[in-house]
């Protein structure tokens, strides 16, 4: 299922389903006093984390390698989580057999026991320790800052607050992106994947300029032609092309991806043929709304949005009602046949197609989404890698965790940008709802063969003059 690859990666194994997603960075500059620096009770050879066996002193604290390890992919990969108690958030026991069971309770432990988030070093380079400097210099400025009767019983260990800690959007560092200009059929190398999200603005602009939106919906098969030379075969054959240029189109998408490089052209090939048919769905939906009058739509308002074009008269797609879109395609697909196609029969080929299709633009146009989380979710679809029923995956294991890491990094920039997003927009844990249901709907539509359908719904069919 979608949860499932949403999934953030963790230690020994896969962690709750469900779990990963829920993210929240930790403002970690509040809760903590310098009581829960020093736990006196604890042996002397012990992880101050976990009580697991310690390697040494790592990032300010006695901890083991395990936490050790935990903590430094938290910083540098920027990893968000939440609580996986529902009551009492943030009071989970850490302890190295339940150590894995709830990350945020894990991170929240390695801050408040006083782990020194700058001394990860961002850059990834090896080699190399800080010196006490950095960590004296971390403690004397925090213990400066501290109220005198904070100061005063250091030598107590306090209990963990029955509230978790706020939850805050930590500022991500700059980073610019090389542009460089390479060979033809090569696409230009922008605001590639360096593995961490020091370039999300740049990566979240680059996927909007090069959404192929505009080109997938105006499909060559689906316009009008009035020239006496356009015989009675020529819409039947463009309506019997229309799944080859939707896959055309996605694939000059694909090409441009900033990830496009980081992978190789068989792991692309199989993610496309396994997506294509939701990115087509995704698209869609996007471009009702977008194209729609009223744009936003609110709560109580009629379900239904306005398409119109200036080659015909203006139709109004209902989000709830298949019937009102099922006329809306009857007309529309015999403006592309230039013949009248009979209602009952465009109900009974393509009737359960158009009746998902209306759902999922009911429950998308819910979600409220931007451009900015349109393209986020788009990639995010395309490498949603599902293994084969038969357990065996064309796809070596190096890619597969290739391409999950990287769509982790989207699953994150999306949710950023939620979070910084004013107008109550939608929660991840909405979106994912909603996944099921874009799989469920490009079931629909791969076992109906009539790609042109959400098409046909979404826009009225584009007069060619004549000539």
């Amino acid at each position: 299922s979608s949860a499932n690859v949403l999934k953030t990666e963790e230690e020994g194994g896969s962690g709750k389903e469900g779990m990963a997603v829920r993210h929240a960075w930790i403002d970690h500059y509040k809760h903590r006093t310098d009581s829960t620096l020093a736990a006196p009770h604890q042996k002397a050879d012990a992880c101050t984390i976990c009580d697991d066996r310690a390697s040494g002193l790592h990032y300010g604290i006695t901890t083991c390698e395990g936490c050790k390890g935990f903590f430094k992919r938290t910083v540098q990969n920027k990893r968000i989580y939440s609580c996986v108690l529902a009551v009492s958030p943030g009071n989970c026991s850490i302890i190295r057999e339940r150590r894995n069971r709830c990350q945020y309770c894990r991170f929240c432990r390695c801050l408040s026991q006083g782990m020194v988030l700058e001394a990860v070093r961002e850059d990834r380079t090896p080699g190399g320790r800080n010196g006490p400097a950095i960590y004296n210099s971390y403690h004397h400025n925090r213990r400066r800052k501290l109220p005198v009767s904070s100061r005063s019983d250091s030598a107590s260990t306090s209990p963990p607050s029955s509230s978790p800690p706020s939850v805050v959007a930590l500022p991500l560092p700059c980073h610019s992106s090389d542009e460089t200009s390479l060979p033809e059929m090569v696409p230009e190398e922008r605001g590639v994947y360096h593995g961490h999200l020091g370039t999300t603005k740049n990566l979240i602009e680059d996927m909007i300029e090069i959404d192929c939106i505009d080109r997938l919906i105006n499909l060559k098969g689906l316009r009008v032609i009035t020239t006496k030379e356009s015989d009675a075969n020529g819409p039947c054959h463009r309506l019997s092309r229309i799944g080859d240029e939707i896959v055309e189109q996605l694939v000059e998408w694909t090409k441009q991806l900033p990830f496009f490089t980081e992978l190789p052209i068989d792991v692309h090939t199989h993610l496309l043929t396994q997506r294509w048919s939701e990115l087509v769905l995704l698209s869609a939906c996007f471009y009702a709304l977008s194209h729609s009058s009223p744009h936003p739509l609110p709560p109580t308002a009629e379900d239904t949005i306005t398409t119109t074009t200036e080659d015909d008269e203006a139709d109004e797609i209902s989000l709830v009602d298949p019937s009102v879109n099922l006329r809306i395609l009857q007309r529309r697909l015999s403006i592309v046949m230039g013949k009248e196609i009979p209602l009952d029969h465009v109900e009974r080929e393509a009737g359960s197609l158009v009746d998902k299709f209306t759902a999922l633009l009911y429950t998308f146009s819910r979600l409220n989404l931007n451009i900015d989380a349109y393209v986020c979710l788009k990639a995010i679809t395309l490498l949603n890698f599902t293994p084969p029923a038969s357990g065996v995956s064309l796809m070596r294991d190096s890619h597969i965790r290739k391409v999950q890491a990287i769509q982790d990094q989207f699953v994150k920039a999306l949710q950023i940008q939620l979070i910084q997003e004013k107008d109550g927009g939608a929660r991840l844990s909405d979106i994912l709802t909603w996944l099921p249901l874009l799989h469920s709907a490009a079931s629909v539509l791969l076992h109906s063969k009539m790609f042109y359908v959400p098409f046909l719904i979404c826009k009225t069919p584009q007069r060619l003059p004549d000539l």
